[in-house]
């Protein structure tokens, strides 16, 4: 990288970050010595830091380590991205690359690939091989312009940032031919908190439990605070739990349903998705209250989105607290299993004609 893309890459991370992590994120970083730290001002503004990290990147000619700045900040601020699950088919998959063996694999073939220099960083950071794109072509440096992937060892599955569709050919093109594999498809599955897409895509075999690489990221994450509930407990609510005279009449049924969800979902927290996307190709069937529309041969076609902090949680607590009827249809009880937040429902016999409609 030149040093104007040095500078802006600089700029970005600080800008990015809060201004009292700055100092935590340098030292993970872990390319300035104590005495070097020391020369920092990290109560001056963001961009008199930023220039004076950038000196001393130069006084100490640090230039492939300064993406892997960026390669950190991303992987600390994750959720500020929009990321998509894909999966290698077919071929002799060579999932077992170690980091460094996946980068020069990616080098000599980026470098046939593409018009411009590429600047390429790999990381390994949270059960996952971080994987930063850059081409350094004559436009000026955008943050657009890069590109981060990850690949979890012995597994076909990637998770790639949304990027341009120039870049995107590239990019999977490149993920082929490195993995040797046949292909590269998109699940239809998407989402901003990385942690819970992977825990979907790789332990689908697991309803329920989904954990793993969550709990990973906050171990190797300073930068995570977890959120403290301010959920204040009210007399009534003390009474209830002390005066044992009181019954519930629906405790049963509230056991039954419990019981019923935790099969279900599990008894951990549900993975953080921010949206369900439904896309319905059906006949209508509210012929009880509509009785004209009765024999209808039309379809429906509309889109029905569930959105929020987390739909699967949500979901989860509308069958609790008796809002969803129980069970649930599988589109909405096993999208852990499914591993997909983009869905279809079609009638059997329009799928069978239209096959091409039918989320991947």
């Amino acid at each position: 990288m030149d040093s104007s893309v040095e500078k802006s890459v600089i700029r970005s991370v600080l800008s990015k970050s809060l201004s009292r992590d700055i100092e935590t994120l340098v030292r993970k970083w872990g390319c300035f010595s104590e005495s070097d730290i020391q020369k920092l001002n990290f109560r001056a503004t963001k961009s008199a830091i930023a220039s004076q990290i950038f000196e001393l990147c130069k006084e100490l000619g640090l230039k492939q380590e300064i993406g892997d700045l960026d390669l950190l900040c991303t992987q600390l601020h994750s959720s500020s991205k929009k990321w998509t699950v894909l999966k290698l088919k077919g071929g002799q998959l060579k999932t077992d690359l170690d980091p460094q063996d996946l980068r020069d694999r990616l080098v000599a073939v980026l470098e046939t690939d593409c018009l411009g220099d590429v600047h390429l960083n790999v990381k390994s950071y949270g059960g996952a091989i971080w994987i930063r794109v850059y081409v350094q072509g004559a436009a000026p440096f955008k943050t657009t312009d890069v590109v981060y992937v990850l690949s979890y060892p012995h597994t076909p599955i990637l998770i790639a940032c949304r990027m341009k569709v120039k870049m995107q050919e590239i990019v999977y093109s490149a993920l082929v031919e490195v993995f040797e594999s046949e292909e590269v498809t998109e699940l239809q599955l998407t989402g901003h908190h990385l942690p819970s897409l992977a825990d979907l895509a790789l332990q689908q075999t697991s309803q329920g439990p989904f954990w793993k690489y969550r709990n990973i990221e906050e171990a190797v994450n300073p930068l995570i605070r977890s959120k403290v509930s301010t959920k204040s407990v009210t007399s009534e609510d003390k009474e209830r739990e002390t005066d044992e005279r009181l019954m519930d009449e629906n405790r049963e049924e509230k056991q039954s349903r419990q019981e019923r969800l935790d099969s279900t979902f599990g008894t951990h927290a549900q993975p953080t998705l921010e949206k369900l996307e439904y896309k319905l190709d059906l006949r209508f069937r509210g012929t009880t209250f509509a009785p004209g529309m009765k024999g209808q041969p039309d379809l429906f076609h509309c889109r029905v989105k569930f959105e929020g902090p987390s739909v699967l949680e949500g979901t989860k607590n509308l069958g609790r607290t008796g809002f969803a009827s129980l069970p649930l249809p599988r589109h909405l009880a096993k999208v852990h299993s499914l591993a997909k937040n983009h869905f279809t429902v079609a009638e059997m016999d329009s799928a069978r004609k239209r096959p091409s409609s039918q989320s991947k």
